[in-house]
């Protein structure tokens, strides 16, 4: 169920990453379509693909697992709402982001609902990483994403969530420059 709440400040306790495994489980089976609804912001579009397109693609390669962001807050669903979606991707696409790519997973097509952004869920989806990352890919020691320069929204959302400028540029695209940012498993956010 995606929720139109207007939640304030959201605690990140109420924020937790749903991995979206294909199969019978009905409580999944509502959050990939409740995902599938769910769009990135008109500005950011250019830079994020939404999950009508990128879930298929991630159901499709064993390296990716997508996952819903979903808001479990007093006033949501039972079970809680999507309000966000990202995929993992443990394949080849890493090796060129990094020096160490056997302890890397990536981060990829990642967005909240534009009706959920400014509230701290981006924030708190970063931090709840670690625990889909440790369930899901015990071996990553370290999270990786590039985004574009220009997505200033996203950035600041990633900073807040503990992720850190590498250093390193990719051009990975048609909308120039992306930075690339990484989070250690584990690690705090700043305060």
């Amino acid at each position: 169920m995606i929720a139109t709440t207007d939640p304030g400040v959201v605690d990140p306790r109420e924020v937790h990453l749903v991995a979206l495994y294909p199969g019978d489980d009905p409580a999944r089976a509502q959050l990939r379509r409740a995902v599938l609804r769910l769009r990135p912001a008109p500005g950011q579009r250019q830079f994020s693909g939404a999950a009508e397109q990128t879930l298929p693609q991630a159901d499709a390669d064993p390296d990716r697992i997508p996952f819903a962001v979903v808001w479990t807050g007093q006033n949501a669903p039972p079970g809680g709402a999507a309000v966000g979606f990202g995929v993992l991707d443990g394949g080849s696409a890493r090796m060129e982001l990094s020096d160490d790519p056997a302890q890397v997973v990536l981060l990829r097509a990642f967005y909240i609902e534009p009706h959920w952004q400014g509230y701290g869920v981006g924030r708190a989806a970063c931090l709840a990483l670690d625990t889909l990352v440790s369930e899901a890919l015990p071996w990553a020691r370290h999270v990786l994403l590039t985004v574009n320069e220009r997505n200033e929204p996203a950035i600041r959302a990633y900073r807040a969530g503990g992720f850190r400028d590498t250093g390193r540029r990719h051009l990975g695209g048609p909308h120039g420059y992306q930075l690339v940012l990484a989070r250690t498993v584990g690690s705090e956010a700043p305060a």
